[in-house]
């Protein structure tokens, strides 16, 4: 409640006093994801413009179903949030729900560049600064049937409509928009900024019986498919009842969907929060479809992928070309050439971050 009551007293201050920006970072409460609760998708830019001396707002909208928590240093959008929740029983258009904030809480905020994750309140965003750039900034994997990016063949219409630009992670991203978007909107409205981060580095360099399991039971996914992405699981582990597996949970773990007898086994444990000291701990990765396959890619941790999923999510293979064949043992019997192969193939997809390319972008 707290937060709803900061987030108002801001808003209703904004009616009668000027603010002026470069730069609206927007983004969910489930992005902060590093150990200070901040989010680290944002960071590199937030310091980038403090140097550049940008001055920027920087809004969190609130997810109450996130166990993940909120970040002090951002300023709360719970009262416009869910006034836009309450407008939208009445009116169908996001972007006329942002026409009626720019005349009112929004009257007197101006800025000319908005910076989104997740493509969160983008059209309501357009509604509310017809003129500003709108970047969305990749926050994980873009393939080619994915509905927020690419439609038919073509750029989402919600992207096209509210002429969203996309800030990309890496090149390989990038050729594969321009490859699977027939209308060539992204020929010119995505860019690659790149990622913050040091040198890449080996973490191991034999396998030492520790796997990691980047589970996704989300409620994106129906109840069949976590029960046959489940039954997938449990099967490999009894399996390889000589190896040890860290199971992560997603962000969004679905609340519906149990897998706590699985730390009945031996062999099953929780992960460490801490996402590198995990790294540290396995040598090897197991998923269906998470983005953490290129995070580990870059440590130099193999993958192997679970199948049971794969007429729906393939695109580790479609579109991104892993380089290993989805054999566990073939893996572990040749670890070093593995590693060394995944690193190489995860640097096409996420290169370092280009200052200048992102300040150029702005207006």
């Amino acid at each position: 409640m707290i937060y709803f009551f900061k987030s108002f007293i801001f808003f209703v201050y904004s009616i009668f006093f000027k603010r002026k920006v470069d730069i609206v970072f927007y983004y969910p409460q489930h992005f902060n994801r590093d150990e200070c609760s901040q989010n680290m998708y944002f960071n590199h830019l937030y310091k980038c413009c403090k140097e550049e001396k940008k001055s920027y707002l920087i809004f969190e909208e609130p997810d109450r179903f996130s166990k993940i928590g909120r970040n002090n240093k951002t300023i709360p959008f719970d009262f416009i949030y869910y006034l836009i929740i309450f407008l939208r029983k009445f009116i169908k258009s996001d972007q006329h729900i942002g026409k009626i904030l720019r005349k009112s809480f929004f009257s007197k905020i101006y800025f000319e560049n908005v910076i989104i994750l997740s493509q969160s309140m983008i059209e309501v965003f357009r509604g509310i600064n017809f003129d500003s750039n709108i970047f969305d900034l990749q926050h994980g994997i873009i393939f080619s049937k994915q509905a927020s990016y690419l439609e038919n063949n073509c750029v989402s219409k919600h992207i096209k409509k509210n002429k969203i630009k996309i800030l990309l992670f890496g090149y390989a991203f990038k050729s594969l928009l321009d490859k699977s978007d027939s209308s060539k909107y992204y020929m010119n409205n995505s860019h690659v900024i790149g990622v913050n981060r040091d040198s890449a580095k080996l973490l191991h360099s034999r396998f030492n019986n520790n796997i990691l399991v980047s589970l996704q039971f989300t409620d994106d996914h129906s109840f069949s498919q976590n029960k046959r992405l489940l039954d997938e699981l449990q099967k490999l582990i009894l399996r390889y009842s000589n190896y040890n597996f860290y199971l992560r949970n997603h962000p969004r773990a679905s609340t519906d969907f149990d897998i706590n007898f699985l730390f009945k086994l031996n062999n099953v444990f929780k992960s460490n929060e801490s996402l590198f000291e995990s790294f540290k701990l396995c040598s090897v990765h197991i998923t269906a479809y998470s983005t953490t396959t290129f995070e580990a890619a870059y440590f130099g941790i193999p993958t192997f992928f679970l199948t049971s999923l794969n007429d729906d999510f393939n695109m580790f293979h479609n579109d991104f070309n892993y380089v290993l064949k989805n054999e566990l043992k073939n893996i572990v019997n040749n670890y070093v050439q593995s590693s060394l192969k995944v690193q190489k193939w995860e640097a096409l997809f996420y290169s370092t971050f280009n200052r200048d390319k992102f300040l150029s972008l702005l207006k």
